[in-house]
């Protein structure tokens, strides 16, 4: 989910001043337009839910992206993580890597936390995690849970030592991701047993707003100011 922040109304106002001084409203322009960015990114994250878990990575994902000196982007990203950041109920996991274990593995996926095999060194991987619902997390893990016998044998014939379970995680050697986007995408329109929350379309039309409000303009003001002074 993103929202490209081009305001043609505040590129107007301060479109007027270059005749004099073009330099100080290019730079009160382009500062006006951070402004209106970051605004809306606090705007997003006041809306998302405060039950943890999952709503405090989505809320953490949010960012202003500068493409150019005329053009952000508010946008969710894919965001590394911690296994205790997210409910192991409310997960599941893509497993990828050129490690022999980890192209066993993915050729499972979607993993649940509880059924990875932990082998001898830890496992050499990425991890991809994405939101679930409970009836999702319950039939994978039956899945897995069905093929694990096979799934052991193909690793050990790698000449990997599978370790007993004992309900830890296994160690993981590589990169765990959490795909926010996806997240955003369930909760913009209550998919996969999470309630809606709509909030990229609300925000799209509250921008119109927000560009009016006085600190955006304030913030163009004294950079052109600044600006104009450093130029006399």
């Amino acid at each position: 989910m993103r929202i490209t922040i081009d305001d043609a109304q505040i590129r107007r106002d301060v479109e007027g001043l270059k005749s004099s001084i073009p330099e100080a409203a290019q730079e009160a322009g382009n500062a006006a337009l951070k402004e209106l960015a970051e605004q809306l990114r606090g705007r997003i994250q006041d809306m998302i839910p405060d039950k943890g878990g999952w709503y405090d990575v989505y809320r953490d994902s949010i960012k202003v992206i500068k493409i150019s000196e005329s053009h952000y982007e508010l946008t969710t990203v894919v965001t590394e993580i911690s296994p205790a950041s997210v409910s192991a109920e409310s997960s599941l996991v893509w497993i990828s890597g050129s490690d022999d274990v980890a192209r066993v593995l993915s050729q499972h996926n979607p993993w649940t936390w509880d059924t990875i095999p932990s082998v001898k060194g830890g496992l050499t991987a990425d991890l991809l995690v994405r939101p679930a619902s409970p009836s999702e997390v319950t039939t994978f893990r039956r899945s897995r849970l069905n093929d694990l016998t096979k799934v052991k044998e193909k690793v050990q014939l790698h000449g990997v030592p599978v370790l007993p379970f004992d309900a830890t995680l296994p160690k993981i050697n590589g990169k765990i991701k959490a795909d926010v986007p996806f997240l955003a995408k369930r909760l913009e329109y209550g998919l996969g047993g999470f309630p809606r929350t709509p909030i990229w379309t609300r925000i799209s039309a509250e921008g119109k707003i927000v560009a009016g409000r006085e600190a955006v303009l304030k913030r163009g003001e004294n950079v052109f100011a600044s600006r104009w002074y450093q130029k006399r």
